[in-house]
């Protein structure tokens, strides 16, 4: 036991700086997807398309044997039409630091329209449609009644100046704090105090594990179930005020359902509900919950996983997008300055397309 407390003790006093901030995917077909997207996203800059021009569709999570990934249909309008040969060229080049397994198949579906297949290997993972419309035509139809959009920003309690600029925005409105980072307390209080919903996010072990660390009052697999708990409640009572949970990292921990039961079964307890992350395709988290009428939700979108001014404006599109299908989407944000500073010029345009709520707004006891 006593090898146990000094092993946590000495994580937190090595976690002084922040730990590393959500870790994605490095390899098999959803890191390449995830590389595919902002490959896109790079091309469709260098045709000259602005965000507003940009619709997701349509995401659809499609299976082949052991591999998982999102498939992603992409509407374009351009207000000028571009011959499919620039388009392919344009691609191409961008998909070259991506896969050697790449192929696109291009082909016009109109006379003001073309469609781009993209394929890695065998496997369909994009269709971009590009639509030829005059720009005096590119206006949006009102939505009488507004979907609802969370951003959740995640990693918090390591800076302060930067949480009160992100508090500043106020359009954002729920914040997850890492247990025992220096200034929880502060952040948490300041929080509570605006209204905002304060998460704590709870350090799981990553498939990367021990690579990677998730930092301080991580739960670990190799954990006995009275270790694991003991854990668990030291880490539930290390962050105030907070309405609910999601997982830092966890790809690996978020994969095991009687892992993730005893945790459930704890915030079913204290009147608490969870926020999936979905740090892995293979979470249990959703069936878990269900099956234990807990309050739960999922990250449909990452909003920063890269650091670029663009691919965080696309990204806040695919979120809005998601919601105007689905009525509703949460998004993940980390406190990065880029971040801060896309989010305070982009929310009042978002605005006018979705509400801005808190995410203890849409999470709900599964049917």
């Amino acid at each position: 036991m006593l090898s146990f407390l000094s092993y946590h003790i000495s994580r937190i006093v090595r976690f002084r700086s922040a730990p590393r901030f959500e870790v994605y995917p490095l390899s098999g077909i959803e890191a390449q997807v995830r590389r595919l997207d902002n490959a896109i996203y790079r091309a469709l800059l260098r045709l000259g398309v602005q965000v507003d021009g940009v619709t997701f569709k349509s995401i659809e999570e499609r299976r082949a044997g052991e591999n998982e990934w999102d498939f992603v249909t992409i509407e374009v309008r351009l207000p000028r039409p571009i011959l499919i040969d620039t388009l392919e060229e344009s691609f191409e080049k961008q998909f070259e630091s991506v896969s050697s397994g790449i192929r696109l198949k291009a082909r016009p579906l109109s006379p003001h329209s073309n469609t781009l297949d993209i394929y890695l290997g065998r496997f369909p993972t994009h269709r971009v449609i590009f639509v030829y419309i005059p720009e005096r035509e590119l206006k949006l139809s009102p939505v009488p009644v507004l979907p609802q959009v969370a951003i959740v920003v995640d990693d918090m309690g390591y800076d302060l100046h930067l949480a009160n600029r992100f508090f500043s925005l106020k359009d954002v409105k729920s914040f997850s704090i890492l247990p025992y980072s220096p200034y929880r307390f502060e952040i948490a209080n300041a929080a509570h105090e605006r209204g905002f919903d304060v998460l704590l996010h709870l350090p799981m072990e990553p498939l990367e594990y021990p690579k990677i660390d998730p930092g301080p009052g991580a739960l670990l697999c190799s954990m006995t179930p009275g270790e694991f708990l003991d854990v668990l409640d030291k880490d539930l009572n290390n962050v105030p005020y907070i309405v609910g949970v999601n997982n830092h990292m966890g790809s690996r921990l978020t994969e095991d359902p009687e892992r993730v039961r005893q945790i459930f079964t704890i915030l079913k307890r204290r009147g608490l509900f969870f926020l999936d992350s979905r740090t892995t395709k293979k979470t249990k988290c959703r069936e878990v919950a269900r099956s234990l009428k807990l309050r739960f939700g999922e990250r449909e979108v990452f909003l920063d996983h890269v650091l670029d001014t663009h691919a965080i404006q696309l990204q806040i599109k695919r979120l809005v997008n998601m919601a105007q299908t689905k009525g509703s989407a949460i998004g993940i944000a980390h406190p990065h300055e880029i971040t801060y500073q896309v989010l305070k010029a982009e929310l009042p345009e978002v605005k006018k397309h979705v509400a801005l709520v808190s995410v203890s707004q849409l999470v709900k006891v599964s049917p």
